[in-house]
């Protein structure tokens, strides 16, 4: 297991059964404070959270724990392809590696899948579940999603000669030309104003970080696994609701959210009783809490204030 150490922080890769290592970040490693998860989102290494968790106030209340996925970032890969069912059964592993028999958990995005798949699995090692850009299978425009996902998926199959090599900056400039110029802005670069090429710049060197190394082919499988297989699992993961019924779920979301709906999170919400929506307005989407200093804090702060009222921390 290597390890690197320092008083408020340590890094190390976690030894799983089967032979994986998952790199794990652990903030206040033995302070006596409630341990919290924090969930990636699906193309997203740990560095997702570096803002959310330099800018907010978690550092005060929680011993931290991020961790890359299977598959991504500074983890090993996983012998088989991907499923909610064998993310929430890593976690499982990892909470038992490092001896957490149960955690808060916060995910984005894809997190929020892998909460629900925790749900589902091992209840009994939530104590709370809160997120930002909830999925939900169940969402009554989930059509409508999986044909944009469809078109994303089109995109990564154009830069299929690219796919295992570790992401590079060659590699990334493609993907972010292909796919996420377009997911973000919604236009190429052509189409873009002089403002919207200076956000462009600026977002292409915040992302790369947060990305490298995990494979474009990952990228796209996950997605894939979305629009083919996780459909599903959707009878699993109801079960998983009817578990996060008995504990404080905070449900956080972008009105404005392109990639997944704010229906989701308020059907969702509906499908949990006891959950609380927390809306996000004008300025906020589905990745802005990982780039933009002051939604981050809030949406830190409306998760400390969340815990405290129920009385969960």
């Amino acid at each position: 297991m290597g390890t690197r150490m320092g008083a408020r922080m340590r890094e190390q890769l976690v030894g799983l059964p089967g032979g994986l290592r998952i790199r794990c970040r652990i903030e206040n490693p033995g302070a006596s404070l409630p341990p919290l998860v924090l969930l990636n989102g699906s193309i997203f290494n740990l560095h997702q959270w570096d803002r959310l968790v330099a800018k907010g106030g978690w550092t005060r209340r929680f011993m931290l724990i991020r961790y890359d996925y299977a598959d991504t970032g500074g983890s090993s890969r996983r012998d088989g392809p991907v499923s909610i069912e064998r993310l929430a059964d890593e976690l499982v592993a990892l909470l038992d590696a490092l001896e957490l028999p149960a955690v808060h958990l916060h995910g984005i995005s894809q997190g929020t899948i892998v909460l629900q798949g925790l749900a589902a699995r091992a209840p009994a090692r939530i104590l709370s579940a809160a997120g930002y850009g909830w999925y939900h299978g169940d969402f009554s425009g989930i059509a409508a999603t999986a044909a944009r996902i469809e078109q994303r998926l089109v995109a990564f199959r154009e830069l299929s000669s690219l796919w295992d090599r570790p992401l590079d900056r060659p590699a990334f400039d493609a993907l972010w030309s292909a796919v996420y110029r377009r997911a973000l802005f919604g236009a190429d670069w052509d189409a873009l104003s002089a403002w919207g090429r200076l956000k462009d710049r600026v977002m292409r060197r915040m992302l790369f970080p947060l990305l490298a190394p995990t494979p474009i082919r990952t990228m796209h499988d996950w997605f894939d696994y979305c629009v083919r297989e996780l459909p599903a699992a959707q009878a699993w993961l109801r079960e998983g609701h009817e578990a996060l019924a008995s504990k404080p779920v905070l449900v956080q979301h972008a009105i404005a959210d392109q990639t997944l709906e704010i229906g989701m999170a308020r059907e969702l919400c509906a499908a949990i009783p006891g959950a609380r929506l927390g809306e996000y307005g004008e300025g906020y989407d589905h990745v802005s809490v990982a780039f933009r200093t002051a939604h981050a804090r809030r949406m830190v702060a409306d998760h400390l204030a969340f815990l405290d009222e129920v009385g969960a921390i």
